[in-house]
């Protein structure tokens, strides 16, 4: 397996490109605002009296939106300008936020403010999603891709370490108001920001209707076998993380009895995250699918696995738990890229959709199934099993022809 190492001149694609420069900056500066709502939403439920149901609501709501809206916003991506979306996406969550800050501030806020908000902020996802993946093929050149999504990642999960982290001490000392307030503000910098950009519009305004672009869609979607292995491969990894997010804490508290030690392990994972981000910025497998499929499978594999036996120490599984998500998201950097590069940018946004779709709805099912599984048959074997079926399914990719001789343009 070859592998290209390119140390040099990182941040080439920043210095030399003012419009990507400008939305990498939009990007980061908008999830430093979102780092700080999942753990702000769960403390302000908590404080206007709610339980875990309301918070599970809120969850619910948020997914649900963001499911039921994707495939408009792919369409809508490719069939107006992708600026636009983003722009509307920006501006919506401003607004959303900025409204409930003033609820907090005025002292009339109720728990369902903050279910209709989680519904316009899904949506908005949903919306800005496919507009976000496409308009990077718009500013770049694709032998360019790689190194600005995995820019866009370390900004992203870097938010994720340092968002709950600080809105934990935010809210001990400005209160809820002002940290809704914050993220509101950042949105509209983002919103900013993304107007300054001078962006080439490929797509254009048609009477096609709306079922018969998502027939083309699903078309060119599942005309791709190589789009649709990686797609079913990846979805089913994130079923299989979503259930180990929801059975990990329980084997933690049931070995331990301390959820200090959770935190540490999800606390890694993100460090891993990181630098997943990282290590694409220099090395390129030859074969990027058997790659990362490749360590994807060891590595998730060993952190299922691991947390189970409280005899292996908790730097141990820490560990395990960087060199999962650090795996994940290099698969994940890499797989967009290729999309990226290989899918015709009128169709990008949304083929993309498509696969997002599929992919949240595994993940669905993996936050619903895992709890009654683990419960019927215990937590160590159910995430045994998950490793076995992430395996198989790993191997299925790497030996499928399809699939593993596909390369990325550097």
């Amino acid at each position: 397996m070859t592998i290209k190492f390119k140390f040099k001149n990182k941040l080439k694609v920043l210095q030399e490109n003012r419009n990507f420069a400008l939305y990498w900056f939009s990007i980061t500066i908008s999830s430093i605002g979102d780092g700080f709502i999942p753990v702000t939403t769960v403390f302000a439920v908590m404080a206007l009296g709610g339980t875990g149901v309301e918070i599970s609501i809120i969850l619910t709501a948020l997914w649900a939106s963001r499911v039921l809206f994707i495939l408009i916003g792919g369409v809508w991506a490719d069939k107006v300008s992708r600026k636009l979306v983003l722009l509307l996406a920006d501006l919506t969550n401003a607004l959303n936020h900025l409204f409930i800050a003033l609820a907090f501030f005025s002292n009339i806020i109720e728990i369902y403010y903050l279910i209709i908000s989680a519904i316009l902020y899904g949506a908005a996802g949903a919306f800005s999603s496919p507009a976000s993946l496409s308009i990077i093929s718009n500013l770049l050149k694709k032998e360019e891709l790689q190194r600005a999504n995995s820019l866009l990642s370390i900004s992203k999960n870097s938010s994720l370490i340092f968002g709950p982290a600080f809105a934990s001490i935010l809210i001990q000392f400005i209160g809820y108001g002002l940290i809704y307030l914050i993220d509101s503000v950042t949105f509209l910098i983002s919103f900013i920001l993304i107007m300054l950009m001078n962006v080439k519009n490929t797509s254009s305004i048609n009477e096609t209707s709306f079922i018969r672009n998502i027939k083309t869609g699903f078309k060119e979607f599942f005309e791709r076998k190589w789009l649709v292995i990686s797609t079913v491969a990846f979805s089913i990894g994130n079923m299989i993380i979503a259930a180990y997010n929801v059975i990990g804490p329980l084997v933690i508290n049931e070995l331990y009895a301390d959820p200090y030690k959770w935190g540490l392990i999800v606390a890694a994972g993100t460090a891993g995250a990181i630098a997943g981000g990282f290590f694409t910025q220099i090395i390129t497998p030859k074969k990027p699918y058997v790659f990362s499929f490749s360590v994807m499978g060891v590595c998730v594999s060993l952190l299922l696995i691991g947390i189970t036996f409280n005899f292996i120490p908790i730097l141990v599984v820490m560990l395990f738990s960087v060199l999962s998500s650090g795996s994940i998201a290099l698969s994940s950097i890499y797989q967009d890229t290729i999309v990226q590069q290989r899918i015709p940018d009128n169709l990008l946004s949304k083929v993309d959709a498509i696969g997002t779709l599929i992919s949240w709805g595994f993940l669905s099912i993996g936050l619903m199934l895992s709890g009654p599984v683990s419960e019927l048959i215990g937590y160590s074997t159910t995430l045994y099993m998950f490793s076995g079926l992430l395996i198989i399914v790993n191997l299925i990719v790497i030996f499928n022809d399809k699939i593993r001789d596909i390369k990325i343009l550097r």
